[in-house]
């Protein structure tokens, strides 16, 4: 229980919509993009008689357990002191009348209770109150406002959440709900791939910025099994800019449906996918469409704006560019999944790199179209380096059926020739410090290709490694978000380009 609780952050709902004006008082609001759920799955939704039209659907546990081993949360933004009153105000409502634990509660080791109560959530949206009294100076996010839902069979609809140390009326309660506009609305989506796929995406659209339609950004990740999500700091850095972002769960990841195979093919028909439904939405403009894509994203990208002329701009984040035939500086792209995959196994340095030759070695054989005689001890020394990686024999075999397609498609994939065919505006950033993609090899090659297109840069960025992370002096920022492009100078630079570009004179 209390190991749950430590993860709480809060939660809570809704507003009427009334059009007062903004309330100037003391009142901070938390919305539902900011909610930290634990233990059971969310989506995000829309839902136009809340303040900010932003929802979270909280699905019961898969197995009923304590109240605090499913719940929902946020961090008070207000400092408190002594004999001073917290007053918090949520909204909430249910698919069938059910009861809730609240509690306004201090962090680990002991989750002091400020305050506790229990409250019925019907069908309709209800405003509830919970309040307490400070036993002593407490500092703003040292309290938290939890929900328990451990125990709850059916779906749980949360807003925002208010708190406030003033008394308030009803009036100025309504009012301040009333006022509030959240930075962005998400929105979990369905997209539509080939037969079998559909894939599991999250569309941010920013609230600031009038009703659109908004351009957007296509975010795709590099290599391997990722989901929705990833590009924290660049997608808030667009949202402030008015722009929508799109991501999704890879195929046969995360709540995707379909099969996970790592192949270029299925990973640009899936995003060929994702900019058609961008299009098919009546608050995105399908003319200012942009691709920004990571690693494989990188290759991604360019791939599906070399068929499809109407994609507004192109960011490459360490796209691979040289050319793929080995042994040339694009080879050792083709083995960036694999290396990933036995790193997040816990594989031993030595024997992912033994990994890595071995295959090397087998797949060079096969298309030169080696004889079977020289292959088969190949592909058994490639077995033997999985199973030294834990994989059982079974394991290895399909392991290694899955990587040569992925591996020799990667292999047949000749990037420059792609970039050489995009006449819309490119920016291809490359990190200086990047062991996988280095630079080096990579920006002659992007340089080359690009010589043609008038609005393409290509641009080295100092003590960058692949995540264009820094390697030298990593900000704090970059620290507490672990995923790709996370400095500051690497955000800020390609958001100016993105923004100059989607909100140049011609599309507004």
């Amino acid at each position: 229980m209390f190991l749950a609780r430590r993860l709480l952050i809060v939660l809570c709902v809704l507003t009427i919509g009334l059009q007062t004006p903004a309330f100037a008082g003391p009142p901070q609001i938390v919305g539902a993009d900011d909610l930290n759920i634990y233990g059971t799955k969310v989506r995000f939704a829309r839902d136009c008689r809340v303040p900010g039209n932003a929802v979270v659907w909280v699905a019961p546990p898969a197995q009923a357990g304590e109240d605090w081993s499913a719940a929902t949360g946020v961090s008070v933004p207000v400092a408190l002191k002594a004999g001073e009153r917290l007053n918090g105000y949520f909204w909430a409502r249910a698919e069938q009348p059910l009861k809730v634990t609240v509690t306004i509660h201090g962090a680990a080791p002991d989750y002091k209770n400020l305050a506790i109560g229990t409250v019925e959530l019907t069908t309709e949206w209800q405003r509830f109150a919970i309040d307490g009294v400070a036993g002593a100076d407490l500092p703003a996010g040292s309290q938290f406002l939890s929900i328990g839902l451990g125990r709850v069979q059916r779906n749980v609809v949360l807003g925002p959440v208010m708190f406030t140390t003033d008394q308030l009326d009803n009036l100025r309660i309504t009012r301040a709900f009333a006022a509030f506009q959240p930075r962005s609305v998400t929105e979990d989506v369905q997209i539509a791939s080939v037969p079998g796929v559909t894939l599991a995406g999250r569309l941010r659209v920013p609230a600031t910025h009038g009703g659109g339609p908004f351009p957007a950004v296509l975010l795709l990740s590099g290599s391997g099994p990722s989901q929705r999500g990833g590009f924290n700091l660049l997608e808030e850095r667009l949202l402030r800019d008015g722009i929508a972002v799109l991501t999704y769960d890879k195929r046969g990841i995360g709540q995707s449906t379909g099969q996970f195979v790592d192949t270029l093919e299925n990973m640009e028909t899936d995003a060929a996918a994702a900019v058609l439904f961008l299009r098919s939405r009546p608050d995105i403009d399908g003319a200012r469409i942009a691709i920004a894509g990571h690693s494989q994203g990188g290759a991604v990208g360019p791939a599906v704006a070399a068929r499809d002329p109407a994609i507004a701009a192109v960011v490459m984040f360490a796209g691979p560019a040289a050319p793929p035939e080995p042994p040339g500086p694009g080879h050792e792209i083709n083995f960036v999944i694999l290396r990933d995959i036995l790193i997040k196994g816990g594989a031993a340095p030595a024997a992912v790199a033994r990994v890595t030759a071995t295959a090397e070695t087998l797949f060079e054989a096969e298309i030169r179209e080696a004889s079977s005689k020289e292959i088969g001890p190949l592909r058994e020394k490639v077995i033997q380096a999985l199973m030294a990686c834990h994989f059982s024999s079974e394991q290895a075999e399909a392991a290694l059926t899955t990587l040569r397609s992925v591996v020799l498609e990667a292999f047949n994939a000749h990037f420059d020739r792609t970039l050489a065919k995009l006449r819309m505006p490119v920016l291809a950033l490359y990190g200086s410090r990047d062991e996988i993609v280095p630079s080096a090899d990579h920006m002659p090659a992007a340089k080359k290709a690009l010589a043609s297109n008038p609005d393409a840069q290509v641009i080295e960025i100092a003590d960058m490694n692949h995540s264009f992370h820094n390697v030298r002096n990593a900000s704090a920022q970059e620290q507490a978000n672990p995923g790709p492009v996370a400095a500051p100078e690497v955000i800020t630079l390609a958001g100016d380009w993105l923004n100059a570009h989607l909100h140049a004179a011609g599309h507004r």
